[in-house]
Order: structure tokens, then C-alpha cells, then sequence
């Protein structure tokens, strides 16, 4: 089974929310969301691009996909060196449901046809040690 790995570095992690209605009835999105899928896919690119991997997306775009998303934070400042260990979850904000939407929605298009080849989905948010934000992102093509 073929497998993408990819890593987002230093972009922010924004949550997808649901649509806002305008004054004149139309739904958009914030600019926030529109900015932030613009840096996954314009990453995402770049990657497949250094590691010659299109063809390998253009063969398999139609196959089933298990994802796995893992979204690291750096530790609060305020943390005592005490509580901050190696594998300690992030219970706060924003909430995972919402992150994996914005993760999978920008690769939509790109890794993938449609969002809903996506057959498998196992994602973690945890505090890293390193003063940025990180996104780590499998992608298994499932040959069927």
C-alpha cells in the first residue's frame, strides 16, 4: 500500500468552523480559514514536488485513504519543566473534530479526490517540545 508522509511546519493551526451568514444571506468563510487551507495546500505541494511523488498521487487519487493526523503544539510558557513530558495530550482548545475538518478539506482536491475516500481516520493533538506548531500527516492509499 502506498504511503505519503508529510510534515507541516510553522503554520498556524486553525480550526475549520462552520459557515457565517452575511447581512445579505450568503454564507462565507473567514479569512483566517481561507489563509490558513491556502498554507497547508501551497506546503503540501512543495513537498510532493521535493520528493517526487505525483505520479504516485495521480495513479491512486481514486483509492480508498486511511489518514492519520497527528497536530503538535509547543508547551505553554507558563509550564513548570515538571509537567511537561513527552507524551502529554492537549485537552484544551481548539477541539480535534474541528482541526481534522480543515486538514482533510485542504488536502481534498490534492491527495484525493473527495474527502469521503477517506475510509480510516485516526488523529492525537499533544504538547512537543519545539517552539512551533507542527502537523504530521500519513496518508495510506488502500488498494482494493
Amino acid at each position: 500500500m502506498p504511503t505519503i508522509e508529510i510534515e507541516l511546519r510553522d503554520i498556524n493551526i486553525v480550526p475549520k468552523q462552520s459557515f457565517r451568514v452575511g447581512r445579505n444571506g450568503h454564507s462565507y468563510q473567514t479569512k483566517k480559514i481561507i489563509d490558513n487551507k491556502k498554507a497547508i495546500v501551497n506546503s503540501t505541494h512543495g513537498q510532493l514536488y521535493n520528493k517526487r511523488l505525483y505520479d504516485l498521487v495521480k495513479k491512486y487519487s481514486t483509492y480508498p485513504v486511511s489518514i492519520e493526523i497527528q497536530f503538535y503544539y509547543p508547551y505553554p510558557k507558563s509550564w513548570p519543566s515538571r509537567k511537561k513530558t513527552p507524551t502529554q495530550y492537549k485537552m484544551s482548545r481548539p477541539d480535534l473534530d474541528n482541526l481534522e475538518k480543515q486538514i482533510c478539506d485542504s488536502l481534498e482536491g490534492l491527495l484525493y479526490v473527495n474527502d469521503s475516500q477517506i475510509v480510516n481516520k485516526i488523529s492525537c493533538k499533544k504538547y512537543y517540545t519545539l517552539n512551533y506548531n507542527s502537523i504530521f500527516i500519513i496518508l495510506t492509499y488502500i488498494e482494493v
